[in-house]
C-alpha cells in the first residue's frame, strides 16, 4: 500500500516495518471522524515511541490540502 504524507513524500506501511500501527482511515464527510480525531491525536502524543504509532488515512480524494481543511479547525 503507498500513501503520501503531509510532507508530500511517498510512503508505505512497511515503513512502520515492527511497531504498532493504529490505522486509522476518515474521511472529512463522515460526522464520527471529527469526534473520533482528538482522542486519537491524544493517544499519538501519550503513546508515541519507536514502537507505537497512529497513522491517520484521509480517504477523501482532496488531498492534503482537504485534510489540512479538516484538521486545522479541531487542532489535530
Amino acid at each position: 500500500v503507498s500513501l503520501v504524507d503531509t510532507e508530500g513524500k511517498e510512503r508505505s506501511l512497511g515503513d512502520w516495518k515492527g511497531r504498532v500501527v493504529g490505522l486509522n482511515l476518515w474521511g472529512r464527510w463522515w460526522g464520527p471522524c471529527r469526534k473520533e480525531m482528538p482522542g486519537l491525536d491524544r493517544l499519538q502524543t501519550e503513546l508515541k515511541s519507536d514502537k507505537f504509532e497512529v497513522i491517520a488515512v484521509s480517504i477523501d480524494r482532496t488531498g492534503t490540502a482537504g485534510a489540512k481543511e479538516f484538521l486545522d479547525p479541531i487542532k489535530v
